[in-house]
This record gives structure tokens, sequence and C-alpha cells, in this order.
């Protein structure tokens, strides 16, 4: 039963991915791991390329600032960049 459900959200994940990279906007999508509350410490690491290694959580600060940053830079644009602690 689980898969099944599983199933439609990585289907409903893709549709939402596909829509936003045709919508004619300028889009960074970020894809964190695991949410925690640990403190800002302003390292992470980030990979357009799959997940980094070893990437099993990231404090919410982290990916705060990582959108912050994000939105001042342009090499970001029309990207999905992956974070991780």
């Amino acid at each position: 039963m689980l898969s099944a459900w599983f199933r439609h959200v990585l289907a409903d994940h893709r549709a939402a991915v596909e829509h936003i990279q045709h919508s004619g906007l300028i889009w960074t999508i970020v894809r964190p791991p695991g949410l925690t509350d640990r403190p800002l410490t302003g390292r992470y690491r980030e990979s357009e390329d799959g997940v980094p290694p070893k990437s099993m959580s990231i404090p919410r600060a982290e990916v705060a600032h990582f959108i912050l940053k994000a939105l001042r830079d342009s090499r970001y644009h029309n990207k999905s960049v992956r974070i991780a602690t």
C-alpha cells in the first residue's frame, strides 16, 4: 500500500517540476534531505548532479541561507540544486 502511495507522490513531484521548468519564469528548485532544527553554520554542500554523499539531513536555517543566496545569484537560475550538510 505504501509503495503505491509513494509512486503517486513521485509522479506528482515530477509533474510539478516539469510544470515549473516549462513556466517561462526564472526558477530555482531547492532539494534538501530531512530537515532538522540545528543552528546555522553556513557550511553545506550543493550539487546539481545528484545527492551529495552521505546526505541525511540539513538544518532549516541552512536551507533558508541557501535560498537567500540563490535569490541574489543568477548562476542558480533555472537549476535544480540538492543541498546537504
